[in-house]
């Protein structure tokens, strides 16, 4: 995979994601090797692996989770 093909998803802790087999979960609750509902570039609705999280503390942004996929953007589920 290049590292142009990877795509980031910034998520306030809180937030929610469907994922392909555990359904909608916490941001907080996803996993490396998760696949999670995206969207590829020509926004059709797929699942996309998780490859990286990374986990970012401050005072402008609060606490976020940052999802990076493989090659799509990640969907936030809305409750």
């Amino acid at each position: 995979m290049k590292d142009e093909d990877a795509k980031i998803g910034c998520f306030a802790y809180g937030s929610t994601v469907r994922t392909q087999d555990r359904g909608v979960i916490p941001v907080e609750d996803v996993k490396t090797g998760d696949m999670v509902e995206s969207l590829s570039d020509s926004n059709d609705v797929i699942y996309s692996p998780v490859i990286m999280i990374m986990h970012q503390v401050g005072k402008q942004a609060g606490k976020q989770h940052q999802i990076v996929t493989k090659n799509s953007i990640i969907r936030n589920i809305m409750r």
